[in-house]
C-alpha cells in the first residue's frame, strides 16, 4: 500500500485515506453485510402472535375507547370490532388480556394502535410517579 489506512473487522477490509474514514468504512460494510444487531422490532412490524407476546406482560393495563379515539379510530369501527370479539364496549375500558385475545381473533392495526397508546401513557404515568416528590427512595 502506498497511502491511506486499511481497517479490518472480522473478514470485512476497508481501504481509506486515514484511520477515521478506515473504520468508518469498515463498519458501514459490515453494517450492511448484517454483522451487527439489526434495530428492534416495532408493535407495528410483528407478527400477531409476537405481538400478542411482547404485550401481554402488560397485563394490569386497561385499553380504554378512548385510547382507541385518540388514535383516530371510528365509533362505528370500534363497536363492531368489540362485538366481534365479544367485548362490551358499555365498560368503556378492556384489560389487555382480553383486547389481545380480540386481536388473535381479529387482527386490525386500529387495535395496535391503541395498545400501543395505552402501554405508552402508562409508562408516562409511571415515570411521572416515580419522579414525584411523594416518592421518596430510602
Amino acid at each position: 500500500m502506498h497511502r491511506g489506512m486499511m481497517a479490518r473487522l472480522d473478514a470485512k477490509v476497508f481501504h481509506g485515506r486515514d484511520a477515521q474514514q478506515a473504520i468508518r468504512g469498515v463498519r458501514l460494510k459490515a453494517w450492511h453485510a448484517g454483522a451487527f444487531h439489526v434495530r428492534p422490532v416495532g408493535g407495528y412490524e410483528l407478527s400477531i402472535e409476537a405481538f400478542i407476546e411482547r404485550y401481554s406482560r402488560f397485563d394490569g393495563i386497561d385499553i380504554s375507547v378512548e385510547d382507541a379515539w385518540d388514535t383516530g379510530a371510528c365509533e362505528y369501527g370500534i363497536q363492531s370490532w368489540c362485538q366481534a370479539v365479544g367485548i362490551d364496549t358499555s365498560d368503556e375500558r378492556a384489560p389487555m388480556h382480553r383486547v389481545l385475545d380480540g386481536s388473535r381473533m381479529q387482527p386490525q392495526i386500529e387495535v395496535r394502535r391503541a395498545v400501543l397508546l395505552a402501554v405508552k401513557r402508562h409508562r408516562a404515568e409511571t415515570r411521572q410517579l416515580a419522579d414525584s416528590p411523594l416518592c421518596e427512595s430510602y
